[in-house]
């Protein structure tokens, strides 16, 4: 049901208990269940935007502290709970499922963003050998002063410890010690001994990080030869010549030879002679670049 003006009333009609403070609306929201022995517990000011409570069967409960914040769907299947601690906030539409009479634990103080965090698999895996399914359900935690960035998903069996962050779209597979930055898929650590908070500390803003400026090694070069990739290499060390604002004369002797003898791989036999001819101009021993310019034929 979605009225409301009496949101919980057929909820706790049937021997359900709602207890605690009514929540501020926003949005479109509703309450779905099974079963009864259901437990929904509400702190002060607790507020709804957008929330879908599908209670799933018996024995499920919600606990939420005071100054919450939910968005989102809240899924609990019979005999599981989830419980959030008061000041956390849902900015936007997450997803917390727990099954399998497993519990997801939110902490105080955390700041998610269109989260999805559970507590199972949702379909089992089979050890062959046994007929066991090797998969069972895990309760979840998230401490005190999390910080779980935008699009991250958090899964079973996982603790988040107290005022670690979480970079967006990362995905949590095992758990984060305390003070700890993780990111990525899955999520690594990044930095320890860090923390956060809400408010933003002035700050001069910085550069953007620059493009990284490195041109291949001897090795590379004679193996991207070796591989048939002349017009590739071609490609590389113009754009590095490009980003960096050097001409080919700056090249170290190993990159100008490699070029020159690219573009003559490549058929650009004219441009190859005078790169070679700058190649032994610099190093007239440089046997290998002799050789390659004796074999353009001098009309061209």
């Amino acid at each position: 049901m979605s009225n409301e003006s009496d949101f919980f009333g057929e909820f706790s009609a049937v021997g359900n208990t709602f207890d605690g403070v009514p929540p501020t609306f926003h949005g479109k929201n509703s309450l779905n269940f099974k079963g009864l022995d259901c437990r929904i517990i509400l702190g002060e000011n607790v507020t709804f935007e957008n929330v879908r409570i599908e209670m799933l069967g018996g024995s499920a409960s919600l606990i939420v502290g005071d100054n919450v914040k939910l968005n989102g769907l809240i899924q609990i299947a019979p005999n599981s709970k989830i419980e959030i601690g008061e000041n956390t906030v849902f900015n936007r539409l997450s997803h917390l499922s727990a099954w399998e009479g497993a519990s997801i634990q939110i902490g105080k103080s955390c700041l998610c963003s269109n989260v999805e965090i559970r507590t199972s698999d949702m379909h089992s895996i089979v050890d062959l050998i046994s007929g066991d399914r090797i998969n069972p359900a895990k309760s979840t935690v998230i401490e005190d002063h999390v910080w779980l960035g935008e699009s991250v998903t958090v899964y079973k069996g996982v603790t988040v410890g107290h005022g670690s962050i979480v970079g967006g779209h990362s995905v949590v597979t095992s758990s984060v010690p305390s003070y700890t930055a993780v990111t990525g898929v899955p999520a690594k650590i990044i930095k320890s001994r860090v923390s956060w908070q809400r408010e933003l500390i002035p700050t001069f803003p910085l550069e953007a990080t620059p493009l990284p400026q490195k041109i291949a090694s001897k090795e590379d070069m004679a193996q991207i030869i070796k591989d048939g990739q002349a017009k590739e290499l071609i490609f590389d060390i113009d754009l590095f010549m490009k980003n960096t604002g050097t001409n080919f004369e700056d090249l170290e002797g190993y990159a100008q030879f490699y070029y020159a003898r690219s573009q003559y791989l490549f058929g650009n036999f004219k441009t190859a002679r005078k790169l070679l001819q700058t190649v032994i101009y610099k190093n007239p021993k440089h046997k290998t670049a002799i050789e390659l310019l004796g074999k353009i034929p001098a009309e061209l």
